[in-house]
């Protein structure tokens, strides 16, 4: 007798939602649909990369011109290159010295950050440069058109000059 009561019931509700209007999905009444125009998110930003420093350049004054181009990664560009044009000014006094340069982070499709740092440097314990400062974002292109940004930035030159370890830490804005 159990069994013939449920087999109604089930076929009531079965037609039951089989007659139910379906809701289309979409703002809510009185709402427009806006396309978000802008992202304005700010982001942290850290960064390691490993660098290959080649002296360009020396002059009277003691200031050392460095090309530096380095590979790596970051939180926001992922797998990407850095490079730098930096000056070491007036190595001809004793440390610490101050040092400035371009900086121009690429990511993988070729977008860019760029930007420019500014610190000291100086030898220390068996490091012939070791580096602190600060960094800006100016501008961005492709993927970080409109980016800004700014932090620190370290680094350590390998006693024999072969190579750096480079680390950022900041935010990164997003337009």
């Amino acid at each position: 007798m159990k069994k013939l009561l449920l087999l109604p019931m089930l076929v009531m509700l079965l037609l039951a939602l089989m007659s139910c209007e379906k809701d289309q999905l979409g703002p809510a009444a009185g709402v427009q649909d806006e396309t978000v125009v802008s992202r304005d998110v700010t982001l942290p930003f850290v960064g390691w990369y490993t660098t290959y420093p080649a002296l360009i350049g020396a002059d009277e004054n003691g200031t050392l011109t460095f090309e530096i181009p380095g590979e790596g990664i970051s939180n926001v560009l992922r797998q990407s290159t850095w490079y730098s044009v930096s000056e070491i000014f007036n190595t001809l006094t004793g440390p610490p010295y101050v040092q400035t340069g371009n900086s121009i982070f690429t990511a993988a499709d070729g977008s860019q950050l760029i930007g420019t740092f500014e610190g000291t440097t100086g030898p220390q314990g068996i490091y012939p440069f070791v580096g602190t400062g600060a960094y800006v974002v100016t501008s961005g292109t492709g993927a970080y058109d409109g980016a800004t940004g700014s932090g620190t930035y370290s680094y350590k030159v390998a006693p024999d000059f072969s190579y750096a370890k480079l680390e950022f830490k900041g935010t990164l804005t997003l337009k």
